[in-house]
């Protein structure tokens, strides 16, 4: 299933689920291509991304944080192990919107998680 949709430019989109990310390249009516980048690493929602100065990403994926280069070329890079709270580590999505955000001033990403109230997700399905 879908979790996340990125449109970084004209030439290319990431699309990324919960445990794999592919990449979309050019217009796929014209000859584009769809590649898998990983098949064991994907996105925990649909805003658990943003894009760093450099044109690389940023993804929350259920085992931590991960890097993504420039024109996604390469597999992602863990940047977490070790080092992220445990609370963000296994996160459930259905109980959380998550947000990430890069921060130029202190050039690092944040990472913003809000939980969600299933009373309202109820009065939302009607």
């Amino acid at each position: 299933m879908l979790t996340a949709f990125i449109p970084f430019s004209d030439d290319f989109h990431v699309f990324g689920a919960k445990g794999s990310l592919w990449v979309m390249r050019g217009d796929p009516a014209a000859g584009g291509i769809i590649d898998a980048i990983s098949y064991s690493v994907g996105i925990v929602g649909p805003k658990a991304w943003c894009q760093g100065p450099q044109g690389e990403f940023y993804f929350l994926s259920t085992d931590g944080l991960y890097r993504l280069p420039p024109g996604a070329t390469a597999r992602p890079e863990p940047l977490s192990p070790g080092k992220i709270p445990e609370e963000l580590v296994r996160l459930n999505p259905a109980t959380h919107d998550i947000l990430l955000e890069w921060d130029d001033e202190q050039k690092g990403v944040h990472i913003y998680l809000t939980p969600r109230d299933p009373i309202a997700d109820l009065y939302m399905l009607e």
